[in-house]
């Protein structure tokens, strides 16, 4: 689809906020060589890829199983948290041209929602230091929903309160299991590339609507 046809039709827009919204994948990365370097452990090949789509509890769930940390989740989440706070707040930056479309959006009449696997102690300093905040008429964590991006539950609710069926509404993400998920179950979908997810780009360019480099190239077609 072209950009300047990507917005016909739609009454809702979705927006992930890792890797999408904002540049915080490296972050994610960073987190995890300090945490396993704390255990005296690299970061495993395929451990990035395999907790891409969980929520924290999820996540955490998973990494004391198959490592056998003697940490429970909560204490594991808590251990990443410290970590995390202040790069959320102080650090991370909003992608080029992100808050513009979020103002063009809210101008031309568009709801707009956050869906994010990631905590409230997390994604609402960082959307607050962006200044990106006051564009979302709702906030939507998936683990408040007993979900993940596996499964379409976030996007249904979302555009469920925003009064949009699936086909009016436009999913901004962009790793492949959240496209495929958004994709199968009707939406629009957009994928915004982030280096985390480029090597599923030859998948992810058969499922989504449009694949950018950055907001700019759709800001002018609102």
């Amino acid at each position: 689809m072209r950009e300047q046809d990507i917005f016909k039709g739609i009454k809702a827009c979705i927006f992930d906020l890792d890797g999408t919204l904002v540049d915080s994948m490296k972050v994610w990365a960073k987190v995890d060589r300090q945490f396993f370097l704390s255990k005296g452990m690299t970061i495993p090949k395929d451990y990035q890829k395999a907790i891409a789509h969980m929520t924290l509890m999820e996540n955490a769930r998973y990494t004391v199983e198959r490592f056998g940390f003697s940490e429970t989740p909560e204490e594991l989440i808590a251990i990443w948290m410290g970590f995390a706070k202040a790069e959320y707040a102080f650090n991370i930056k909003a992608k080029s041209h992100a808050k513009e479309l979020l103002s063009l959006l809210k101008q031309k009449g568009y709801h707009i929602a956050l869906a994010t696997s990631n905590s409230s102690d997390l994604y609402l300093p960082c959307l607050e230091n962006n200044g990106l905040l006051p564009y979302f008429d709702f906030l939507q964590n998936a683990e408040a929903l007993n979900t993940n991006k596996k499964e379409p539950k976030i996007y249904l609710a979302l555009s469920e309160k925003m009064g949009a069926e699936a086909k009016e509404t436009l999913v901004f993400e962009d790793i492949l299991t959240a496209i495929k998920t958004a994709h199968n179950a009707g939406f629009r979908t957009v994928c915004v590339k982030d280096e985390s997810s480029r090597k599923d780009l030859p998948i992810i360019e058969t499922l989504a609507d449009l694949v950018i480099e950055d907001f700019q190239s759709i800001v002018d077609v609102v």
